[in-house]
Formats: structure tokens, C-alpha cells, sequence
């Protein structure tokens, strides 16, 4: 009678834990609401950085008002990777794997607003080059960064149509 009660008191528990636990495609689509969040007004900033560079480098803006611009950027950039910290790394295979892939693809599309923004001495034209190559290196990192993304997300919507709905924005 003792093991009857044992394996019933087992059975429950083990009932209680998995209803408790995500499933993988749950974890994937909690994940995907984080990142999304996360990127809603990044696009805009990318362009913000180019906007202010060509500002400056066509001189309507002056050093003084171009640091303050570069400093709010920065600004923008640290608190969405602080906010992006916040994620919990998921439990699940796939949901690692997604979690990893979003994250290195974030991280470079932010990265990329300060390699937009440190701007070399415009006289040297070494800096200027090299600074070109630099931006250029990190554009070419995080397109195909974001298309790793991309494909694992088509991967996933041939698996199961509910990633479909998830992933349409």
C-alpha cells in the first residue's frame, strides 16, 4: 500500500512539474515577443546614426551637437542591451538555439550605431579608410547574423504552422 501511495504521490508530482515547464515552441514564441519588442524602434536609430553622421560630416551640425547626439545613441544603445540582459535564457534545445542566434544578431545591430558613431578625425585619411572598412565589416556581420535568424525561424514555420502566426511581424 506504501508503494501505491509513493507512486501515486510521484506521479502527481511529475504531472505537476510538466504542466508547469514551456514547451519548446512556447519558449521559442515567448522569445521572439522579447527580442521584437526590443528591435520596434532600432531600424529607426540605425538610421538616426547615419543621418547624424552625414550631418556632421557635411558640417551642418557642429562637434558640440554631434556629441550630444552620439551620447543619446549610446544611451539608447546600453539600455536595450541592459533590456536585452533581462531575457532569460530558455531551457529548451531549439529555444537555446534561437535565444543564441537572436541575441548575437541584436547585439551586432546595436554595436553597429557605435561603430556608426565613433567617427575617426575626418583629416586622416588612414582613420577615414579604415573606418569605412570597419562599418562596412559590421553591416556585412549583422545581415548575415539576421539572416541566420531568418532561416532557423523558416525552418521553424515548416515544422509547425503556429510559428507561422508568431513570426509574421
Amino acid at each position: 500500500m506504501k508503494k501505491i501511495g509513493l507512486l501515486l504521490i510521484v506521479g502527481v508530482m511529475a504531472l505537476f512539474l510538466s504542466a508547469c515547464g514551456e514547451s519548446e515552441k512556447e519558449e521559442i514564441i515567448s522569445l521572439h515577443d522579447d527580442f521584437h519588442d526590443l528591435t520596434e524602434d532600432t531600424e529607426d536609430k540605425v538610421e538616426e546614426a547615419q543621418d547624424v553622421f552625414m550631418q556632421y560630416v557635411n558640417g551642418e551640425i557642429d562637434e558640440d551637437e554631434y556629441d550630444e547626439m552620439k551620447d543619446d545613441l549610446k544611451a539608447y544603445v546600453s539600455d536595450k542591451k541592459d533590456k536585452m540582459e533581462e531575457i532569460d535564457k530558455p531551457k529548451k534545445d531549439k529555444a537555446i538555439e534561437y535565444y543564441d542566434k537572436s541575441k548575437k544578431a541584436l547585439t551586432g545591430a546595436f554595436d553597429m550605431i557605435g561603430v556608426i558613431m565613433d567617427i575617426p578625425d575626418l583629416t586622416d585619411e588612414e582613420a577615414v579608410m579604415a573606418y569605412g572598412e570597419d562599418l562596412e565589416e559590421k553591416i556585412s556581420e549583422v545581415d548575415s547574423d539576421m539572416q541566420d535568424v531568418e532561416d532557423f525561424q523558416d525552418d521553424l514555420k515548416e515544422e509547425d504552422d503556429d510559428y507561422k502566426e508568431a513570426f509574421e511581424d
